[in-house]
């Protein structure tokens, strides 16, 4: 079975959205307002355990591990 997870992935707004759509842009919103304050709060490692955790739930723990590290490396304020 092949797994996708999309990281720093993003969405455009739906012209007309309807209540489960903007249910779930509200979702995400708050997902990402998270993801800031970690950022500000904790740092990076904090942020993208967050994010990688909150995406793909069902990772096993070396995926894990590696999308988390992908992102601290990838981080310019690091």
């Amino acid at each position: 079975m092949a797994k996708v997870c999309a990281v720093g992935a993003s969405f455009g707004e739906f012209p007309d959205p309807t209540a489960a759509e903007a249910a779930a842009r509200e979702k995400m919103r708050a997902h990402f307002a998270k993801v800031e304050e970690l950022l500000r709060t904790e740092g990076t490692r904090a942020a993208a355990t967050w994010d990688v955790d909150g995406w793909c739930p069902a990772l096993n723990p070396d995926d894990r591990r590696r999308l988390i590290g992908w992102a601290v490396a990838n981080d310019p304020f690091c």
